[in-house]
């Protein structure tokens, strides 16, 4: 999209909070944009390395790595997951050469932090919220589910994010600012409506009671 959209995208309320809290989720979006713009200018190897970033916050980057990894793997192009395979490693291999063995340590904190954080899945909340809510979720993440089969590998990687973040847990609503990778490649054609909806309705929640 032209800089100017990307401007105006980029000045939405989840983006902007993300910012103001000091958040990582906007480098989870950097590398998952890299990692995409790296695999479709078959700039494969380094693509990995970057996308491979991503995973400092598992819960929002697995089902897009693991779009990008089937697409490679169907497309015959094994350096986008090599390139995954050492980024993700070295980035393993350093955490640890700086704060050690933290594994264990980091399971305890999840389970901690799950205590007194508030958690949001939409599956378990729409089983929760009654029968039609869980019907009519259920039905989007069917429809997601055929889109990444039948859509072109753009439109798969792209659906991958929100659907990842349907199906994972997550917490905190500024991490829904990854969302500027799919809002930033739908502006096409009648994608653009799309697009410029879901940024309005961003700011429609922060209207008198829209994040209670």
């Amino acid at each position: 999209p032209h800089p100017a959209v990307i401007g105006l995208l980029l000045a939405w309320s989840y983006t902007l909070l993300m910012l103001f809290q000091a958040q990582f989720t906007g480098l989870v979006a950097a590398a998952i944009a890299i990692g995409i713009w790296g695999y479709l200018t078959k700039r494969d190897h380094l693509g990995g390395v970057v996308a491979s970033l991503s995973l400092i916050k598992p819960a929002l980057a697995l089902v897009p790595l693991a779009v990008l990894c089937l697409l490679a793997i169907k497309d015959r192009r094994p350096g986008f997951v090599a390139g995954l395979a050492i980024g993700g490693g070295a980035l393993f291999a350093l955490s640890i050469l700086l704060a050690g063995w933290w594994v264990p340590g980091w399971i305890d904190a999840l389970g901690a932090y799950s205590a007194y954080a508030k958690v949001s899945w939409p599956i378990r909340d729409a089983w929760v919220a009654g029968p039609m809510a869980f019907a009519s979720l259920a039905a989007v993440i069917l429809a997601a589910l055929i889109g990444l089969r039948r859509g072109e590998a753009l439109d798969q990687v792209s659906a991958s994010i929100p659907l990842g973040i349907i199906l994972l847990p997550q917490t905190l609503i500024w991490e829904l600012s990854i969302l500027m990778v799919p809002l930033l490649l739908a502006w096409r054609g009648r994608g653009r409506a799309a697009a410029l909806g879901m940024w309005v309705v961003g700011w429609l929640g922060l209207l008198p009671g829209g994040l209670r």
